[in-house]
């Protein structure tokens, strides 16, 4: 029999207890940790194509919207930080029924362009602050400083109330507090090794539709503190939504793959695409509508 010498042995077992600890480290913690004080610029461009068929005839549509936030850490406690929203810019390309129509935070506007009313709203929105509290799960708590910001989009317009009517049901305080939370819905609760899976399901306000979001999220890769994450999912709307007295349905799916930074769990880079399938019943009549959406999201600390 081959006999083994104590240091052999020694060396077997510390590099066994290294082993050990090494696969300790695949895992990783992804959660909200942006410092208090530190700055974060975060942008979302999206890009919409949808097309519609009312009575045999195609319609088609196109449109592009830019957003940009400053995000910052005002409050810090054991488990809730306050985090203050300036938005930066906002920009927007409509393209539909041959009309063409441009609008940006960043160029004054001809006061007889067609999104003048349009532009004036947005205009107010550049500068404007909101602020909401999350934990390092991404749960959103109090969400305050929207109705201010409603007022100041508002002042001046001479059908002010009209206009916050239709605002109500896709910018309020709910459903921000709702988008918001899907922005930070990756988080998993809990550590992850590479190649494991977990699932959250979210609801977004659309146009006053309550749209489902069944997410599946997989840890791809980590880099570094560049953790990817791939996400795949399944929406849905409620079959009775109505907007506009036109009963509205959607279903749809959506994938793509976002880049965190491990350090601070914020997003640093991101692609997401999506397709839905939309029916429009009013008056006795169907229109089917389909809509492909593609999402860029950058962030970087400042």
């Amino acid at each position: 029999m081959k006999k083994y010498s104590p240091i052999l042995i020694v060396l077997a077992i510390v590099a066994g207890m290294s082993a050990c600890k090494s696969s300790s480290k695949d895992t990783i913690e992804l959660k909200f940790n942006l410092p208090k004080g530190v700055k974060y610029e975060y942008s979302l461009n999206t890009e919409v194509k949808m097309k519609q068929n009312i009575a045999n005839q195609e319609m088609n549509m196109k449109n592009s919207i830019g957003f940009s936030y400053l995000y910052e850490v005002v409050n810090d406690s054991a488990d809730w930080k306050t985090v203050s929203a300036t938005i930066t810019k906002i920009s927007m390309d409509m393209d539909a029924m041959g009309r063409t129509m441009h609008f940006d935070t960043d160029t004054p506007m001809d006061t007889t362009d067609p999104m003048a009313v349009m532009g004036k709203i947005f205009g107010a929105m550049k500068g404007s602050q909101f602020s909401f509290t999350l934990n390092e799960k991404g749960e959103i708590g109090n969400v305050r400083g929207i109705k201010e910001m409603q007022e100041k989009m508002l002042a001046g317009l001479p059908n002010a109330e009209q206009v916050m009517e239709g605002m109500k049901s896709s910018f309020d305080e709910e459903s921000i507090k709702e988008n918001i939370g899907q922005a930070f819905a990756a988080y998993p609760g809990k550590p992850v090794r590479t190649g494991e899976t977990w699932t959250k399901s979210t609801v977004q306000k659309t146009q006053g539709i309550n749209v489902k979001s069944d997410n599946t999220y997989t840890l791809e890769s980590v880099n570094g503190d560049d953790v990817v994450i791939k996400l795949v999912s399944k929406l849905s709307s409620d079959s009775s939504a109505v907007v506009n007295g036109a009963n509205v349905s959607m279903s749809g799916t959506s994938d793509g793959k976002m880049h965190y930074d491990l350090k601070t769990g914020m997003t640093t880079d991101g692609d997401m695409n999506m397709k839905m399938d939309m029916k429009v019943k009013a008056g006795g009549q169907e229109v089917p509508m389909t809509m492909d959406m593609k999402m860029k999201i950058k962030g970087k600390k400042i």
